[in-house]
């Protein structure tokens, strides 16, 4: 085989590398909304106008960091381009998600309350466990009613972006329940405080319940979509 023919080898296999690496680079990648570096959520490769709440990045990334990160996705689909009414009802989705998150966690909290009461020998009826049972979920949705409003307000939206499809929009939003926001509402709330403190008294500890509903509720939980 001659030298020429060596090269014009050499050239070709160099130019196929080039190409293929060509078309590599100009393939759209995978998108996540990320956190200090941390992906916490996938996105579709043609999303747009990305925004980020950078103000929330530091706690958004503890929590993920800790395995307590919750986030809820709202889509608004339409062919608008009125984004004040497409975030609205995206984000009256993402709240429907958030609710059926908390309503599910009641009834873990239930069990777990009653748990506890088990394993505490006392002379109280099944009656009165009940009611202190009942007193314990009040306490708890009281709670985290506190803590749907902070989400309402918008306190919690980490980040949107739109998705166009012809001459459809998508628009995204994302929010975050914070856990930890549970345990500083109960402290600011003297009502609740105060129920906490008869519970424990009665062999509910609200903190050991409360956190193991937490700890119950990060699993699954869908870092990536």
């Amino acid at each position: 085989m001659g030298e020429n023919t060596l090269l014009w080898i050499g050239v070709a296999v160099v130019a196929a590398a080039l190409v293929v690496g060509a078309i590599f680079f100009l393939m759209p990648h995978d998108k996540f909304i990320t956190a200090q570096g941390y992906r916490i959520w996938k996105i579709p490769k043609e999303a747009e106008n990305v925004t980020i709440n950078y103000s929330l990045e530091t706690k958004v990334a503890q929590l993920y960091k800790e395995g307590r990160l919750f986030l809820f996705e709202g889509v608004n689909v339409g062919g608008g381009v009125n984004m004040s009414i497409a975030e609205n009802a995206a984000r009256t989705q993402a709240l429907g998600k958030i609710a059926e998150f908390l309503n599910a966690k009641v009834e873990t909290f239930r069990k777990v309350v009653e748990g506890q009461l088990q394993s505490v020998q006392t002379n109280t009826s099944d009656e009165e466990k009940q009611q202190i049972i009942e007193t314990a979920v009040s306490a708890y949705k009281g709670v985290t009613q506190v803590t749907a409003e902070a989400i309402v307000s918008g306190a919690m939206k980490y980040a949107s972006w739109e998705v166009r499809k012809g001459n459809i929009v998508e628009f995204h939003v994302l929010f975050f329940y914070d856990p930890s926001n549970l345990l500083a509402i109960l402290e600011s709330q003297a009502m609740v405080s105060d129920t906490v403190k008869k519970l424990g008294q009665q062999g509910v500890d609200f903190f050991k319940a409360l956190n193991s509903v937490l700890e119950e509720g990060s699993k699954g939980t869908p870092m990536e979509k």
